[in-house]
């Protein structure tokens, strides 16, 4: 009976280790913003006991920012037109975009892979959408 119950419960930690896996815990990518103004895309995780292997931010299937803890820097960003990033105040959970445009529109997601040896992933994406000029104009008298 000792070795039964014994194999129960080695089974139980064994389902448990594949129960604990990387989570998508919340993205924030504002709907719609400004010409002109800054935006904070936020992605926040749950490693569940597991080691980050590097973030990745993509704006319409584009690469545009990395952030790999174990690398010196920490921080790569690839050129974009519309996607102009603010270096200090950017993260591995938040990527701070300045001077947005009409090109700063899109499909971002963030992508968070854990390191070995399960080289988990996990991903969201959201749009950002630019607010709408509206000029009237004034009487003339």
């Amino acid at each position: 009976m000792f070795g039964r119950t014994t194999l129960f419960f080695l089974l139980f930690l064994w389902t448990q280790d594949f129960v604990r896996s990387l989570r998508l815990v919340h993205l924030h990518v504002p709907s719609q913003t400004r010409e002109g103004r800054k935006a904070f895309l936020s992605c926040q995780y749950d490693l569940q006991g597991h080691t980050l292997y590097n973030v990745k931010w993509y704006k319409d299937g584009h690469e545009f920012y990395r952030y790999v803890p174990k690398n010196d820097p920490p921080v790569y960003y690839f050129p974009m037109v519309g996607v102009n990033i603010d270096i200090d105040r950017s993260t591995s959970n938040t990527v701070a975009l300045v001077n947005l445009s009409h090109e700063s529109r899109g499909n971002y997601s963030c992508e968070v892979n854990g390191a070995a040896p399960r080289f988990d992933t996990v991903s969201g994406h959201k749009y950002l959408d630019m607010e709408q000029t509206i000029f009237t104009r004034g009487n003339s008298h």
